[in-house]
């Protein structure tokens, strides 16, 4: 059980603690902000980011096929995708719901989007190969 003795409520605290308190919870909060985006838009660079030919040259020729951007963000959808593929329930419940196709609610998919809908399930087992990627 907590110790709430020692808990003083504001409405007890006089009006410069509570400024104190409250100005230091909101530089608080800001700088957890500041984080936060630093990281989001760190993802969104590595995300874009190319393949390494060298060692994703597999791949990169796959994305190009396909007529994607060979980079880091469409590299990870399609392992999704093949994951889901060989029975990866997580990975068949994210595509789905990044697919937009979830029971409630909508994913937002922002850049490029490819309808594999499309495409037969034996030109994508062609295209993905067995278990190269």
């Amino acid at each position: 059980m907590a110790n709430t003795d020692n808990l003083i409520p504001m409405q007890f605290r006089s009006p410069e603690e509570q400024h104190a308190i409250r100005s230091a919870g909101g530089k608080a909060s800001m700088e957890a902000r500041r984080k936060v985006k630093a990281m989001r838009e760190a993802a969104q660079i590595l995300l874009s980011s190319p393949l390494v030919e060298e060692k994703d040259a597999k791949m990169a020729d796959l994305l190009r096929q396909l007529g994607l951007e060979p980079d880091q963000q469409s590299a990870i959808l399609v392992r999704l995708i093949q994951q889901a593929k060989e029975g990866d329930i997580r990975s068949a419940q994210f595509v789905r719901d990044l697919t937009g196709q979830m029971e409630k609610g909508k994913a937002a998919v922002t850049g490029d989007e490819v309808d594999l809908r499309s495409l037969s399930l034996e030109e994508l087992e062609r295209m993905l190969g067995e278990g190269e990627y």
